[in-house]
């Protein structure tokens, strides 16, 4: 380039006055493609929700956002570098050096059921009677049976347990 113009300098101009060439340089940046996998579970029946699009990123450079996609009954453990998740990939944190593919690991929900018991008003205060502990379970796993509950007063019967949907309807 020359400096008084900007004019990138042609070597085959002849010369008719002293001159500084200046060096331009430019930065050599290489882009390196990511691409996510929802690696969906064989046993899951929803759709991974939340799944991000590839994205270019500049060699060194972090992704940065903190991407969690969502499946029913599963709860999403990381980004991996593998299908069988084993090597953690931390989008805030771990530079792209490479083209990569980052797998979804999944691990089952777990849900916690409490029991509640709602006594009848009208019962004795000396009444004593337990709640069964609460239970974990996995998605789609069943609850351990319990056994019914009794009082010592006989005017009532254990029913049921009932559970309270979100929408309020029993």
């Amino acid at each position: 380039y020359i400096e008084a113009s900007g004019t990138k300098y042609n070597f085959t101009t002849p010369i008719t006055s002293d001159m500084i060439l200046e060096a331009r340089w430019s930065r050599n940046i290489t882009y390196y493609t990511v691409t996510f996998d929802g690696n969906k579970p064989k046993d899951a029946t929803g759709e991974i929700e939340n799944l991000p699009a590839t994205v270019s990123i500049a060699s060194g450079g972090i992704i940065g956002d903190k991407i969690s996609p969502t499946l029913d009954g599963y709860t999403f453990t990381g980004w991996y570098t593998d299908a069988a998740a084993q090597t953690a990939f931390n989008l805030t944190t771990d530079p792209v050096t490479k083209n990569l593919e980052l797998f979804a690991g999944w691990s089952k929900a777990s849900y916690t059921i409490k029991f509640e018991l709602r006594l009848p008003d009208d019962l004795d205060p000396d009444t004593s009677i337990q709640a069964p502990s609460s239970q974990t379970v996995q998605a789609g796993e069943a609850l351990q049976a319990i056994a019914p509950l009794t009082l010592s007063e006989t005017i009532y019967t254990f029913g049921s347990w009932w559970y309270e949907a979100e929408n309020g309807t029993e």
